[in-house]
């Protein structure tokens, strides 16, 4: 919302970027144009630099937006040439890039009528590919559009290896019946819409379960937490396998950008509000050790008792005061009985009770102002981590809702192709039984045998 003022952003930060970030300049310059429906300034923007992953990723972007808002294919497959000829292709997401512009290559051509083109760009994305359900599935339609039954059928029974909610698999449950049909035979027809329609039902039944689980403990915790939930072991549990229940489902729904927003921001929440707890926790311990230290320095203190050691300096003081009045009656030297250093002695220790009094004092009231400092933080640190969990709770209720919608909407394409299915396998009992009774038809007397 808004692109207008990150172009002009952008445009002010041309000049002062590192050169290894003008890829990024670039891309994000593209991004917006495309936004704002500028394709020929999102191509200008791309121009500026000479190639890697970001502006590869900037030429797929084009050539995807041609294909939605124009008619105009040769500039979405030049986009999309220019995106593979500038991809370096090596790293797993550079691979993964090139091929999602082999696929959308494939469906261009698949749209233009030219299946052989087609096959040489999808028959290049990778099995372990994001896309390559959709991939095996389009290669199964440019065979049969090339009358190649065999190869069709193989590539769509390939495709049922993936998970049911990714792109392509329902697609090709049903084209495998649709095209046993069309080459006449019925019987592996039958079976293959009898597969597909308990495959859907399964599929719907596990809807249903992550749904009423997700309504139950929301969003958040079927999700993003790892607790145990005994009724969803099943959905929860961590395998080896790439394609768990969890990984499929929890892919299939952060491909929604709104729901893929919204559970990064909540991350980030539950990572602010960890970080929360970790220092209310160490306020608290050094809360404790605060108060053992003014208890242990109130106990010291009692036993210093200022008071006594006072009475014995003046004691002492007294004695010498009698002791220097006798050595002045008797005329003795005082440098032999070491009057000045017992003077200094005593001043030392009268200067030496003053500040232990003053410390005293000074340390009890510095233990109770680091106290009261460390409970008004806590105070504060409670009264934003309760802002804190109130905003993370509207926001999992939020997201909780977006993720309920989203599965509602899978659920209503499943049923669709679980109808779809059932249709089929109605149509093809019709045509045995219409078949059967042809061949008890006597053509001529009109009678039934």
């Amino acid at each position: 919302g808004q692109c207008r003022e990150s172009l002009r952003t952008l445009k002010d930060l041309r000049n002062k970027i590192h050169p290894e970030e003008h890829q990024e300049w670039a891309y994000y310059r593209a991004s917006c144009s495309l936004q704002l429906g500028g394709n020929p300034y999102a191509g200008k923007a791309l121009a500026a630099e000479l190639g890697g992953l970001w502006v590869a990723y900037g030429y797929y972007n084009l050539g995807m937006s041609y294909l939605a808002s124009s008619t105009d294919i040769k500039r979405a497959v030049a986009a999309l040439a220019i995106a593979s000829d500038i991809n370096p292709g090596k790293t797993r997401q550079e691979r993964e890039l090139n091929d999602r512009i082999n696929l959308a290559a494939g469906a261009v051509y698949l749209r233009e009528n030219s299946p052989d083109n087609a096959l040489e760009f999808l028959k290049k994305v990778h099995l372990d590919s994001a896309v390559a359900s959709q991939a095996l599935y389009l290669t199964g339609v440019a065979y049969h559009e090339t009358n190649n039954f065999r190869a069709a059928t193989q590539s769509w029974v390939k495709v049922q290896s993936y998970p049911t909610i990714y792109r392509g698999v329902s697609e090709a449950l049903l084209a495998i019946p649709y095209a046993y049909e069309g080459a006449g035979y019925v019987g592996q027809a039958l079976d293959a819409y009898v597969d597909a329609s308990d495959i859907f039902k399964g599929e719907l039944e596990t809807v249903a379960k992550i749904r009423d689980a997700i309504k139950k403990y929301s969003a958040q915790r079927v999700l993003l937490e790892e607790d145990s939930i005994a009724e969803l072991e099943w959905f929860l549990k961590k395998d080896v396998a790439k394609n768990t229940p969890r990984a499929t489902y929890y892919q299939y729904l952060m491909d929604d950008k709104a729901i893929f927003s919204a559970v990064e921001l909540l991350k980030e929440m539950l990572l602010l509000e960890g970080t929360l707890d970790f220092w209310s926790a160490q306020l608290g311990v050094f809360d404790v050790s605060l108060k053992r230290k003014q208890r242990d320095f109130s106990v010291k203190k009692a036993r210093l008792s200022p008071a006594s050691v006072t009475t014995k300096v003046q004691v002492l003081d007294q004695r010498f005061q009698q002791a220097l009045e006798q050595s002045e009656r008797l005329q003795l030297p005082q440098r032999h009985l070491g009057i000045e250093e017992i003077e200094r002695g005593l001043g030392d220790l009268r200067d030496r009770l003053a500040r232990m009094d003053g410390m005293l004092n000074q340390g009890a009231n510095q233990l109770g102002r680091q106290l009261d400092t460390s409970h008004k933080l806590n105070q504060r640190m409670s009264a934003v981590r309760s802002r804190l969990k109130r905003t993370t709770d509207e926001l999992n209720s939020e997201m909780t809702a977006m993720v309920l919608q989203r599965l509602s909407d899978l659920e209503q394409t499943i049923m669709f192709n679980f109808e779809r299915a059932e249709q089929g396998l109605i149509h093809i009992m019709e045509g045995i039984a219409e078949s059967k009774a042809d061949k008890r038809h006597n053509p001529l007397d009109g009678r039934y045998r």
